[in-house]
């Protein structure tokens, strides 16, 4: 369904989502993991976690099939950044039985595009919300060092966490994503 998207409409999405798991919970000290491959909800959930000041951890669905280096990776980085509330975004249906396996030791919030059992929330409902104004949103927003954890093969058989801190070029980029600030020959 999300095949055309402006910018307008991409900003709108990353502003839903954020505000959505803010009203679930997330706060300053959040690490969003996203179990997602190269699609719009991809994007969507990085551009939100560094909006919002959220430790931003992709990890590539197919790493769920090996339950013990996926909880390696969430074990890493929940230990070096102690959050508050975790939440995983699963982009498919088989892989929730696989991610409610995984083990955080605090509050989290499970997400899912698509189908999901009640105790995931579909992301259509985070991102189908209505949002505040763009100014409104920009001063919830508390942004704290935005950092994505990347896991990299290693010479142990365990993955290794390369941590990169977010270049600030989002912060500039979130207010044009917003509603109304692009006009009709405006030039990038």
């Amino acid at each position: 369904p999300h095949l055309r998207w402006s910018y307008q409409t991409l900003g709108r999405s990353v502003i839903q989502l954020k505000e959505g798991l803010i009203t679930r919970g997330a706060d300053t000290k959040t690490v969003l993991f996203a179990f997602c491959e190269s699609q719009v909800e991809s994007v969507i959930c990085t551009l939100a976690a560094h909006t919002a000041g959220w430790v931003h951890v992709p990890i590539g669905p197919e790493y769920l099939r090996n339950p013990k280096e996926v909880q390696h990776m969430i074990t890493a980085v929940t230990e070096s950044t102690n959050p508050a509330e975790v939440v995983f975004v699963a982009a498919k249906q088989e892989n929730i039985e696989q991610i409610d396996q995984i083990h955080t030791g605090c509050n989290t919030i499970k997400v899912c595009c698509g189908k999901c059992p009640d105790s995931w929330v579909p992301f259509d409902s985070l991102v189908g919300k209505s949002i505040s104004t763009p100014e409104q949103s920009q001063q919830a927003t508390n942004c704290s060092p935005n950092l994505t954890v990347f896991f990299t093969s290693g010479t142990t058989s365990l993955p290794k966490a390369c941590l990169i801190d977010t270049a600030r070029w989002l912060h500039a980029l979130e207010p044009s994503l917003t509603p109304g600030s692009v006009v009709p020959g405006d030039l990038f």
